[in-house]
């Protein structure tokens, strides 16, 4: 997504390459650039030939949804790991907050977090979000990390 969007980033933030090249260093700083190409992504109207817009993946997404759900027996039982970018458009899916809000969310999501639905038939609802005790019972501030 960066790199299709590089260029108009270049204007944007013209110390662009820097910040992405030493991000570790920068996190501050990638996140605002992370943050603009992602808004640039989700509004539609800078779309790239070589970037899935975001509703292709959000209807990627819904039919990898629906894939599971018919597959699903009356008390299945699933597990599904992915990423943070699946997980926002579930939440855009599921409880209907627009792009920016649902991406407001994602920044909130800790790797490795727990996350659950609940379905019955085709009716999908978000019984917990983002749920991390398995890290926190720990009690390693350094296991929280998101991105």
């Amino acid at each position: 997504m960066i790199r299709a969007h590089l260029p108009e980033l270049l204007e944007f933030e013209p110390n662009a390459m820097h910040i992405l090249r030493n991000a570790a260093d920068h996190r501050a700083d990638f996140q605002r650039l992370f943050s603009h190409v992602v808004h640039r992504w989700i509004s539609g109207e800078h779309e790239k030939d070589e970037l899935e817009s975001w509703q292709g993946f959000l209807d990627r997404v819904r039919g990898g949804l629906e894939r599971v759900l018919e597959s699903a027996g009356k008390h299945d039982r699933i597990a599904i790991f992915t990423s943070g970018g699946t997980i926002t458009a579930l939440l855009q899916l599921i409880i209907g907050v627009p792009p920016v809000k649902a991406f407001e969310m994602n920044w909130q999501i800790v790797n490795t977090s727990l996350s659950l639905l609940k379905f019955r038939d085709r009716e999908v609802a978000l019984a917990s979000f983002n749920s991390h005790a398995h890290l926190q019972l720990l009690k390693n501030p350094e296991l929280v990390t998101h991105r």
